[in-house]
């Protein structure tokens, strides 16, 4: 596993690490034990914002990509604010649950079965 601090979050010792090439079950456990997940990615990542949603953590982004919406599904920040974000998130516990139920009903708009269901009617609209 590839580790490379990006930055410190405050005072206390937490630190934010870059991770990949982990299998799918261990990136589940560590977005499901995380405060926060953070997307820096301006064209994918669509599959982390859904598991991060379903795994009801509270994303900041630093795209508006996917139709993201600041302060209902998620934090949009310039990467110079994201400390800034990660402290108001901490901070205001209002919003942070607001963007985990928020997260978690886009989600749910998203799984399997109704991508599935969406893509039936595409196929049954122009057969």
């Amino acid at each position: 596993i590839n580790k490379r601090p990006i930055k410190r979050l405050s005072n206390s010792d937490a630190n934010v690490t870059y991770k990949s090439g982990m299998p799918r079950t261990e990136v589940l456990e560590l977005i499901s034990r995380s405060y926060f997940s953070y997307g820096t990615s301006e064209y994918g990542s669509w599959g982390f914002l859904i598991n991060s949603w379903a795994l009801k953590t509270p994303i900041i982004s630093t795209h508006q990509h996917f139709g993201l919406k600041d302060g209902i599904d998620c934090l949009i920040s310039h990467p110079d604010q994201v400390v800034e974000n990660v402290n108001h998130l901490i901070e205001d516990k209002h919003l942070y649950t607001k963007l985990q139920y928020n997260g978690l009903k886009r989600a749910k708009r998203h799984n399997a079965e109704q991508v599935a269901k969406k893509y039936l009617d595409v196929i049954e609209s122009v057969t």
